[in-house]
């Protein structure tokens, strides 16, 4: 059982469904189809079926996601040990697409020059899934749109946003909000703002 296969198997799993984890492995979707068949062929058992256009864990499936889980970690604990023997550490960040944007590279080059053993690893999602991950040993540490309340978390202020609303001067149009998927930190500050200006009819 090949680690690439399992981390395809948890991409598939995190990111309900081929595409969504193409996407994060960098790779194209019959990529993804062929390891999970692969993997099936060799445990000789389905590992997921599908309901609607949703792709869920058999149980087998999810017995499987479950030493994924253990495997992984152990791989990732392994994979740093050896480096820090050799003087160097991996770092994974997570953070939203935007802030990675706008705020990352200069920090990643000042980390660079101060700091050339530590090697950066960059994950990106939502700021309510990024909790997760940091629960979850997914990730060392995330910078997220809005502070979670939890015991088991240190929440330290890194950059103050505004967000700014802009509109055309003509007031006669359809307004619409754009805002990310569910749990996006962004998405949650815009509409709590929508609902206190009053204006919760607006599409988004």
């Amino acid at each position: 059982m090949e680690i690439l296969i399992l981390k395809t198997f948890k991409a598939v799993v995190d990111e309900d469904g081929i595409k969504g984890a193409a996407d994060k492995l960098h790779t194209v979707q019959s990529n993804i189809s062929n390891r999970i068949k692969k993997l099936e062929k060799e445990l000789d058992t389905k590992l997921f079926t599908i309901i609607g256009r949703k792709l869920q864990l058999t149980p087998s499936g999810q017995q499987l996601c479950e030493y994924a889980d253990q495997i992984l970690q152990l791989e990732y604990q392994a994979t740093s040990a050896i480096l820090r023997n050799k003087g160097t550490y991996e770092l994974r960040v997570g953070m939203p697409e935007t802030f990675a944007a706008v705020h990352m590279p200069m920090a990643l080059k000042k980390l660079k020059l101060n700091h050339a053993e530590i090697r950066t690893k960059i994950h990106t999602d939502t700021s309510e899934r990024l909790v997760f991950s940091v629960l979850n040993n997914k990730v060392d540490c995330a910078a997220i749109g809005n502070a979670p309340k939890h015991e088991n978390l240190i929440i330290i202020p890194i950059v103050k946003e505004e967000l700014i609303m802009v509109t055309p001067r003509d007031s006669e149009h359809d307004p619409v909000l754009f805002v990310r998927d569910e749990g996006c930190g962004y998405r949650k500050h815009a509409l709590i703002w929508q609902q206190k200006a009053g204006r919760g009819n607006e599409q988004c």
